[in-house]
């Protein structure tokens, strides 16, 4: 994914470039000792491949660099010689190809591959004071809602029909920083006779058993449960800051969940189907597994149903995504200007995301659902103007346009040398914390 993306990067300067007839001397995916490196008999650019794939560029002839001993090139073949605009929109020009491969990806995403029923509304009543589940506004009237999972499988001897029947879910797990973390199955379930929430993590969408994916916290001692909150399921909250409940091998969980029962595949479920859901009990041993102890699958499973949507309606959930990447990419643009670094990842945490989305939806869909987002997260990052990126060498030319004078060849390498080398190191330290991370 990142060779396809920075060697596009890279290509729409090298095409830009040469169509204003800039001398090219190389072009070059990654860093560091060359691993390929190949110049065509009669051709001016070699491509070379080097050993670090962060990143890449196109060398292009200028007062700095040093042609090939005995080539003379023409000084208005210099980048440097054209025209502020041409040169503008050689710097500009991998931005674009990024946005565009991008949009590609993103409408890929949107139309090729089919959707998923996962989670509906489900209407548990009015507005009442003090409730503590979301709220949606329909009409004039506030009504408090809650979610469900499309479910597979049995408990004791009781298969489920995965058309109508779902998982109820009684709130959404948050972190300390109000961060959704899981679905909350069951608000009273036991481990050894004591109170936990058990707090599903896994897929939403296929095939993921629920009791092997469950965390237990301890409920909250700060919260304090209204009659609407019991009658919704809702007895304790997770206290995520005091961190999960490590299981031990030989403890006895005792799991209380929901079943709510649709009247159709494609109808959410209503007031009066939520105040019929049925409850059902697990319990089970937790078993040593490895290191940590585990609780055994009960032939329970999420499992969403795929679907194809209209047209329209897969082209207008593109834009959707598309719009949402740029939303997130500001979310975390403002953590990187905060020194906010520990919600910053690494391609490691990357890795991590997409090795936990392929399983869920694939290695297709994933590729190009990611592949997109790191496109235009690579055109944003390359217009922000900071030494070693587009945007700087953008900002440069905009300055001696307006000036009339060149900035020292001297300054301008020196200071791009010093954004280049902090940008590295940025990078180094967030990989080496998320190597850690991985391994505690």
């Amino acid at each position: 994914m990142l060779g396809i993306l920075i060697s596009t990067h890279e290509l729409g300067h090298l095409l830009v470039a040469k169509a204003f007839n800039v001398y090219c001397l190389e072009y070059s995916i990654g860093f560091g000792p060359k691993i390929y490196s190949r110049l065509k008999e009669g051709k001016e650019t070699r491509f070379s491949i080097g050993i670090i794939p962060l990143g890449g560029y196109v060398s292009m002839y200028d007062e700095n660099v040093e042609l090939p001993e005995g080539k003379e090139v023409p000084k208005e073949r210099c980048l440097n010689n054209i025209k502020p605009w041409k040169k503008a929109l050689v710097m500009v020009a991998g931005i674009s190809v990024n946005l565009v491969t991008a949009i590609i990806f993103t409408f890929i995403y949107a139309t090729c591959f089919p959707n998923y029923y996962t989670a509906e509304v489900i209407y548990t009543g009015y507005a009442e004071t003090g409730a503590q589940i979301s709220t949606i506004t329909d009409g004039s009237v506030n009504e408090h809602i809650a979610y469900d999972l499309w479910i597979d499988g049995e408990i004791s001897g009781h298969q489920f029909d995965s058309k109508l029947d779902r998982l109820y879910i009684c709130e959404i797990a948050k972190d300390d920083n109000f961060n959704e973390i899981g679905y909350v199955v069951d608000t009273k379930a036991l481990i050894n006779g004591n109170e936990y929430v058990a707090v599903y993590l896994g897929s939403a969408i296929k095939g993921n058993e629920v009791v092997s994916n469950l965390t237990f916290y301890k409920p909250s001692s700060s919260y304090f449960a209204t009659e609407f909150d019991k009658k919704c399921g809702i007895y304790n909250v997770a206290d995520t800051v005091s961190g999960p409940y490590k299981v031990l091998a030989g403890d006895e969980l005792e799991l209380h969940i929901s079943i709510v029962t649709a009247s159709s595949v494609d109808q959410r479920p209503n007031q009066e189907q939520f105040d019929s859901r049925v409850s059902y009990t697990i319990t089970t041993n937790a078993l040593q597994h490895g290191e940590y102890a585990s609780f055994e699958p009960s032939n329970f499973r999420i499992n969403g149903k795929e679907y194809w949507a209209p047209f329209g309606e897969r082209m207008a959930n593109g834009c959707a995504y598309f719009a949402n990447f740029f939303q997130m990419i500001g979310l975390g643009l403002k953590y990187i200007f905060t020194f906010n670094f520990n919600e910053v990842g690494s391609i490691v945490a990357m890795g991590s995301v997409l090795s936990q989305s392929s399983v869920a939806v694939g290695w297709g869909r994933t590729f190009f659902l990611y592949g997109a987002y790191l496109g235009v997260n690579l055109a944003i990052l390359n217009l922000l103007p900071f030494p070693g990126l587009d945007g700087w060498q953008l900002l440069v030319t905009g300055i001696e346009k307006v000036t009339k004078k060149k900035i020292p060849e001297k300054v301008k390498n020196i200071v791009s040398f010093v954004g280049v080398a902090l940008l590295m190191l940025l990078g180094i330290v967030i990989i080496f914390r998320d190597v850690i991370r991985l391994f505690l």
